[in-house]
């Protein structure tokens, strides 16, 4: 691992045995998805491992529960939120604005009003103000 502290989040975890993309990737896509937990991201990862190899080397296979916990538990939060919104906006550019927000209150069912959801998540165009799933 680099020691330098001006080094990425990924230069920092370059020589895991699993590929920080792999594993932020997974973990993103399993609490989109409604994992609460280190073990419901590992078996979300196991479940859809044919789906994630389309897009990631799953070389490695999917890590335990315990090895999602100790990698994502080692980032810290102030640096992955920079390279996250580093990223969300690259893909704004890319997009032209056409992007999907994804209301977490609604995925978590804590918004306190019933709302029609797109395979449980409340999705919206907000460039265009149109929401899907909303009646």
């Amino acid at each position: 691992m680099s020691s330098s502290s001006s080094a990425s989040i990924h230069d920092h975890f370059a020589d895991l045995t699993y590929p920080l993309t792999n594993i932020v990737t997974m973990a993103l896509c399993a609490v989109l998805g409604g994992a609460d937990d280190f073990v419901a991201i590992a078996d979300w990862a196991e479940d859809k491992k044919e789906w994630l190899s389309q897009f990631l080397d799953m070389s490695t296979g999917v890590p335990s529960h315990d090895r999602f916990n100790a990698i994502l538990g080692a980032i810290k939060p102030a640096e992955f939120e920079k390279c996250l919104l580093s990223w969300i906006t690259s893909l704004q550019e890319i997009t032209d604005g056409q992007i999907i927000a994804i209301d977490g209150k609604t995925l978590k069912r804590s918004s306190g009003t019933a709302a029609s959801v797109v395979g449980g998540q409340q999705q919206g165009g907000h460039s265009h103000g149109q929401r899907l799933g909303d009646r």
